[in-house]
């Protein structure tokens, strides 16, 4: 112990107070920024003689050892706060890092505490700013450069002593929980490594530690002018790179407003654009909805998450729905008013035009809810014939022999009406089940499943009038061999099938 004394030039017979000096005095040339290894040397001599000095004074106190203390003795009130920085509590176990708001075990007087400095021949004590240290760190974290936050945080000499910064960590990581600033993950990685948070005997959860980078970063991504790397992490799949950007972009903007019925109805006439959006949502945090930063609006996520939702009809869902209904009756209409020529009207005249234009708003207003239906419909029907054979029990013949029924019909309904393009149209969807049903059974959906939609069917609607042009003779052959194809699918199905059964 007498060499720990030498090391900070002291001799045998010096008290705390001695000590205290030396050490203060030793710090204005051992940096821990500059000699990490020379200070850390420096801190455990410091804590030694301290220890040795108090060890000495408890089995003999002499006088002078007496007298040396009630000198160094502070009022009560910065003793207290000084003990707490001194002295820190054990770290939190892992069940008291609460995900949602980090319950630390602190005193809740933590706005200032008291610190030892060398001012020549006397060691004063001066009060420390707790929260203020905790925002001004947070804020370097959040917005300084590359550099900056590290060179701020060596450079605190509330810092240098092991128990202040073991502390303040563990306050800071209370800080980040309770406030949740935006903080970039890399940036917040410097504080982690700093403060030794991620440190096998830190007491810590490391999965706490990473669960709350993951939500800084998050709060970080959402910021404006982050869109990239939001980007980059959740991969909208819309094509490239600069697609999905604007694509996230126009959805962010999008769920940062206040939920208007009146908007959100017309932002959800455009096509899948919902389930872009509740893709979107799912991918911020891992499925997680309930607690996504600001300032992204909690109305907007529930609304566009149930009006996506394809496995349950909402009032959102059917919000949406019903205002496509409308809006597309009266494109139809309009359409049809456009296309109407000069000579037309001419003929017709204002009532004419008004009598037509309302036989096709009526035809659009009924057709189109049996386009969604007939879509509905097809994809339940497909689904159900493309099961295995081991996933159902009931009517197995059925469902095998639904695809074969299904042809038999569509051919023996163009050889009587001469159904000309329709028949070609119907051999496609024939075609369309029996390729799902192959794929299905057989484990090869590398491409996804086919489902027919309400704008399928309209493609085939305008598919079926350019192909009137072609002659009959040919569309009968034309029917003919899809519907072949189809067959072919399905008994090469029904061999696989029978034979990994047994039968």
């Amino acid at each position: 112990m007498i060499d720990t004394l030498h090391e900070l030039g002291l001799g045998p017979d010096a008290d705390a107070r001695a000590v205290k000096r030396a050490y203060a005095s030793r710090l204005k040339t051992t940096r821990p920024d500059a000699d990490p290894e020379g200070f850390q040397a420096l801190n455990e001599a410091y804590q030694a003689a301290l220890a040795w000095i108090a060890a000495n004074a408890a089995e003999a106190p002499s006088e002078a050892t007496q007298e040396a203390r009630q000198e160094t003795t502070q009022p009560a009130s910065a003793a207290a706060e000084t003990q707490r920085l001194s002295a820190p509590e054990t770290a939190p176990a892992p069940d008291t890092m609460h995900d949602s708001n980090g319950d630390f075990p602190h005193d809740d007087d933590t706005d200032a505490s008291t610190v030892a400095q060398d001012d020549g021949d006397t060691v004063e004590t001066v009060r420390f700013d707790v929260d203020g240290f905790l925002e001004r760190c947070a804020s370097l974290a959040a917005h300084s450069r590359d550099g900056e936050l590290s060179a701020w945080l060596n450079a605190q000499p509330i810092l240098w002593s092991l128990q202040h910064k073991a502390q303040l960590g563990q306050w800071l990581l209370q800080y980040l929980y309770q406030q949740r600033p935006p903080i970039e993950g890399r940036r917040f990685d410097v504080l982690a490594n700093f403060f030794g948070l991620l440190e096998l005997n830190s007491g810590y959860d490391a999965y706490h530690i990473q669960r709350l980078r993951h939500r800084l970063h998050l709060a970080w991504e959402v910021q404006r002018g982050h869109a990239h790397a939001l980007a980059d992490r959740t991969g909208m799949d819309s094509g490239s790179i600069e697609s999905n950007l604007r694509q996230i972009t126009r959805i962010l903007k999008q769920i940062q407003w206040p939920l208007n019925m009146a908007q959100v109805l017309c932002v959800g006439l455009m096509p899948a654009y919902p389930t872009a959006i509740r893709r979107f949502l799912h991918r911020l945090d891992f499925g997680n909805l309930d607690d996504l930063p600001a300032p992204i609006n909690p109305a907007q996520v529930a609304f566009w998450n149930d009006a996506a939702d394809r496995s349950r009809f909402s009032k959102p869902r059917w919000a949406i729905l019903a205002a496509r209904w409308l809006a597309y009756t009266l494109a139809i209409t309009l359409a049809f008013v456009l296309l109407t020529t000069f000579d037309e009207f001419q003929t017709v005249g204002i009532v004419g035009l008004a009598f037509a234009c309302s036989k096709v708003a009526a035809a659009s207003f009924v057709g189109l809810p049996l386009l969604w239906l007939t879509s509905v419909a097809h994809k339940a029907f497909n689904e159900w014939q493309a099961l295995p054979e081991s996933d159902t029990t009931r009517q197995p013949w059925l469902r095998t022999s639904a695809l074969p029924l299904l042809a038999v019909a569509t051919l023996t309904a163009d050889r009587l009406f001469d159904l000309g393009a329709i028949g070609v149209s119907l051999s496609t969807i024939i075609f369309l089940l029996a390729l799902h049903r192959y794929r299905r059974r057989s484990g090869l959906l590398f491409g996804g499943k086919y489902t027919l939609q309400a704008w399928h069917i309209v493609f085939m609607f305008v598919a079926v009038v350019v192909l009137n042009e072609i002659s009959d003779h040919a569309l009968g052959f034309l029917t003919m061999g899809i519907i072949g194809g189809a067959l072919v699918l399905w008994a090469t199905d029904v061999r696989r099938q029978r034979a990994a059964l047994g039968t």
